[in-house]
C-alpha cells in the first residue's frame, strides 16, 4: 500500500518582514550621485554694524521674505520684491517656517541670528524686556542649554527647506572675537565669527554651505610703472569699499562648500547673489 505523506503547507511571510523588506527597500531607494539634487543656497553673513550685510543679503532671488528681530531695513527701502515681519516671539518663526514650505517666496533672511538667540533667552528665563546687556549671572547654566537646543531646533527647521530645494536662506549675525572676550593668551590663533554662544556659532558653520564676512576697507589702485620691471604702484582713493571675504582665513571663519578644482577670490567688492551664484557654479 503506497505511504500517504502529509504536504507541508506553504510558508507565508510573516507582516514584520514584509515590513522589514519595504523599510530596507525604501532607503536603498534613495541611494543617488552626489552630483544630482535640487539644494538651494545656505548661507551665514557676519560682520559689524553697517557693513553691507542685509543690502547683500536682498539681492538674493525674488520674492524675499526679511525675518527681523531688530529694525534694519533702511539701507534696502528700495529695493523690490523684499517683504519684511517682525517677530515678537519665538513661535512666530514656527508658524513662518510652515508658510515658506508652501514656496511662496524664493528666499527668506533671517536678520539677525543673535537677536532670535536674545528673543529666546528672555522667554526661558522669563524676561518682560530683551536685556541691553546679557550676563552669565542672570541665568543658570541650564537656562543657557535650554536656549541653544531651541535656537538649534528653530533655525534647523527653516534650513531644512533649502536641502528640499524650496528656498533660499541666508543668516546674518553680528560679529564677534571670541578670544578677545575670553581673555585667552595672545600666543593662541584668533577667532573671529558670528555673534552666537561658541555652540551655536559651531553649529551654525557646520549647517551652512558658506560663511562669509563683510567688512570695509579704502579703495586702492594698481598702477604698473612704465620701465619698471615688476613694480606695481598702490594708490590709495580716499573712497570706501564694500567688501565680501568668502576664501579661508586664518582668523576669520569664512570658505565655501565646493569641489576641489574651485578656488576662491579672498573678497569680493560690492557683493550680490550673482557674484557668489557664479562662484558657485562657475558654467553655469
Amino acid at each position: 500500500m503506497p505511504q500517504i505523506t502529509k504536504q507541508q503547507p506553504v510558508a507565508t511571510p510573516s507582516k514584520n518582514s514584509v515590513k522589514s523588506a519595504n523599510k530596507r527597500q525604501s532607503v536603498l531607494d534613495r541611494i543617488v550621485p552626489v552630483s544630482e539634487g535640487d539644494t538651494k543656497i545656505k548661507l551665514c553673513v557676519y560682520g559689524r554694524s553697517k557693513t553691507g550685510k542685509t543690502r547683500f543679503a536682498c539681492t538674493f532671488p525674488k520674492p524675499l521674505l526679511l525675518i527681523q528681530t531688530e529694525e534694519g531695513t533702511k539701507s534696502v527701502s528700495d529695493v523690490k520684491g523684499v517683504d519684511k515681519i517682525r517677530l515678537h516671539n519665538s513661535d512666530d518663526l514656527e508658524v513662518l517656517t510652515s508658510h515658506l514650505a508652501l514656496g511662496m517666496y524664493n528666499t527668506v533672511v533671517i536678520d539677525t541670528a543673535g537677536g532670535l538667540q536674545d528673543l529666546i533667552f528672555k522667554e526661558v528665563v522669563g524676561l518682560d524686556e530683551i536685556p541691553i546687556q546679557r550676563t552669565f549671572g542672570m541665568a543658570e547654566r541650564g537656562h543657557w542649554m535650554q536656549v541653544g537646543v531651541q535656537w538649534k531646533e528653530r533655525i534647523a527647521r527653516l534650513i531644512s527647506l533649502s536641502d528640499k530645494g524650496v528656498i533660499n536662506t541666508v543668516v546674518i549675525a553680528h560679529e564677534r572675537n571670541f578670544n578677545e572676550e575670553s581673555g585667552s593668551s595672545d600666543v593662541m590663533i584668533p577667532s573671529v565669527g558670528a555673534a552666537l554662544t561658541p555652540q551655536t556659532a559651531a553649529w551654525l558653520n557646520g549647517a551652512c554651505d558658506y560663511i562669509c564676512q563683510t567688512y570695509i576697507r579704502e579703495q586702492i589702485i594698481s598702477t604698473k610703472q612704465p620701465g619698471e620691471a615688476g613694480l606695481v604702484l598702490q594708490t590709495p582713493t580716499g573712497k570706501k569699499e564694500y567688501c565680501l571675504r568668502v576664501g579661508p582665513h586664518q582668523v576669520y571663519i569664512t570658505g565655501f562648500r565646493l569641489p576641489g578644482n574651485i578656488s576662491l577670490p579672498d573678497s569680493l567688492v560690492d557683493p550680490t547673489f550673482d557674484k557668489i551664484n557664479k562662484l558657485i557654479k562657475p558654467l553655469s
